[in-house]
């Protein structure tokens, strides 16, 4: 039996290169193939391409080896191709297309080449390896958050420009830092497309369309009911855009945001004594911007000259541990919002007389990322007064030198 196509592909003598694989881009194509038997001139090369392709405005970039091609018509997935000279059995040919369009989506494409002869029948014919389609960048791609405050509810828009045309039905999938709540997100939560509906899962927001995008169209799509994680800088947004049928599209990222804590109002503390040295209790007023869940903590830092070893939570609703320079009360009771007083008992306050560094005030979610945070100028500590003082003198008489 003659050798055919498929017999060469196992010898790598079929092959495909394009200088773009870039969804959506117009490329030129490389055909490399072996033919397994002569076609003379007047015979025929049908290429085929897969679906999404647009060949219908291909032209013949260039040949090597032993033919010579014309273009006897082209549409979107196939060009025909007049053979002007004849193709020699075993001789390596390539052959170019330009202006050969890529799907518009993420695809592994596939080709066939057929050789026929002038009374059309098929004397060859075989696939080509398979060509990786990659997913477009976006253009002017940006999201913007209303606010960037631990723990506020605000919205955030997503802009950029399609390159790849989006279908009804397809959809925008921003994939968010997993410290974000998404969790009040409802389907309506989403202005910017007529028709879009919005859902969330885990960290990923799906916005998909109600009214279909153009290629270069600019798009403002703006999603509500985003909760900021604690303060921190976030990771990396990323950003796809699919076909109805959930092929990939286009692509980008966007920088993470710098989330700030936010403030804490009506700061106070409010020794028991101030006297050096004295173990005492300290009362703390703050009234909180933001809730404290169970599980979160109220974090105090003191001046270091504080001794904080024996410190306990008068307080209920709170376990207390302490470090070098602070206190950390985890909340067990049910979350904390508003005016909050807390009461320590046991701190021993500095040795010496002194004006005490701010006191720092901050609460901070269960992963300890603060929430709100404030600071509260420091106190004087005072002196303590001496008892039983006395003085004596060895001798008391007038104009004698003595001791004392």
């Amino acid at each position: 039996m003659p050798a055919s196509f498929a017999v060469m592909i196992n010898r790598h003598l079929l092959s495909v290169d394009s200088d773009s694989a870039v969804a959506g881009e117009s490329a030129t194509y490389t055909f490399g193939f072996t033919p397994a038997h002569d076609v003379l001139s007047g015979g025929y090369l049908y290429v085929d391409f897969d679906s999404g392709y647009d060949a219908s405005l291909a032209y013949i970039a260039g040949a090597t080896g032993s033919g010579a091609y014309a273009i006897s018509s082209a549409n979107q997935t196939r060009a025909i191709l007049n053979v002007t000279s004849d193709l020699t059995a075993g001789v390596a040919q390539t052959l170019s297309f330009g202006n050969i369009v890529n799907p518009g989506f993420v695809v592994e494409a596939g080709f066939t080449i057929t050789s026929l002869n002038s009374s059309l029948g098929i004397m060859d014919e075989s696939d080509t390896p398979t060509l990786s389609i990659t997913p477009a960048p976006l253009h002017d791609l940006s999201i913007t958050g209303v606010s960037y405050t631990a723990q506020d509810v605000t919205n955030y828009t997503i802009a950029f420009t399609a390159v790849n045309p989006i279908e009804q039905n397809g959809t925008v999938e921003v994939v968010c830092d997993t410290d974000y709540d998404l969790s009040a997100i409802q389907s309506t939560d989403v202005s910017g497309n007529t028709g879009a509906s919005v859902a969330v899962s885990t960290n990923t927001l799906i916005v998909t369309l109600g009214t279909a995008v153009s290629a270069d169209q600019a798009v403002s799509l703006v999603i509500y009911n985003i909760k900021n994680p604690g303060a921190q800088t976030t990771t990396d947004f990323t950003l796809k855009t699919k076909n109805a049928s959930g092929s990939q599209l286009d692509y980008g990222s966007v920088s993470g945001k710098s989330i700030e804590p936010g403030a804490l109002g009506s700061l106070s503390v409010t020794p028991g004594t101030k006297e050096v040295g004295e173990d005492t209790s300290y009362t703390f007023g703050l009234t909180l911007a933001h809730t404290v869940p169970t599980n979160g903590f109220v974090k105090i830092e003191f001046d270091s000259d504080y001794v904080l070893t024996n410190a306990t939570v008068v307080t209920s609703g709170y376990s207390l541990s302490t470090g070098a320079g602070y206190v950390s009360l985890r909340r067990t009771g049910a979350p904390l919002s508003d005016a909050q007083t807390i009461q320590l008992n046991n701190i021993k306050n500095p040795a010496y007389v002194k004006t005490t560094s701010v006191f720092t005030m901050s609460t901070q979610l269960a992963n300890n990322d603060v929430i709100d945070t404030g600071t509260v100028s420091g106190l004087t500590t005072t002196s303590g007064g001496l008892a039983d003082v006395s003085i004596t003198p060895v001798s008391t008489e007038v104009s004698t030198a003595t001791n004392y």
